[in-house]
């Protein structure tokens, strides 16, 4: 994995600033929508895993200690980010 290729895994444009605020949004996005307890297509657990994998790598490359929540926990902190 690469920065260029964990960027486009979470959806975070060249222009934007890694910072943790902005990794963790975007994985938080993206592991509702994948992960396979709600989406039930054929490469939801691939896709997952990719989305968790490029979370951890950005976290790594920029110096952030990362914690992977459970899927109630994500959904807890998507809700409360969108109602900010």
């Amino acid at each position: 994995m690469n920065v260029k290729t964990a960027r486009i895994i979470l959806d975070i444009k060249d222009n934007e600033e890694l910072t943790e605020e902005l990794i963790k949004r975007k994985y938080r996005n993206k592991a509702l929508k994948c992960h396979p307890d709600k989406n039930k297509s054929a490469g939801a657990k691939d896709q997952f895993i990719d989305v968790k994998n490029a979370y951890e790598f950005l976290s790594k490359h920029r110096g952030i200690e990362y914690k992977v929540n459970s899927y109630s926990e994500l959904l807890y902190d998507f809700i409360k980010d969108t109602t900010k």
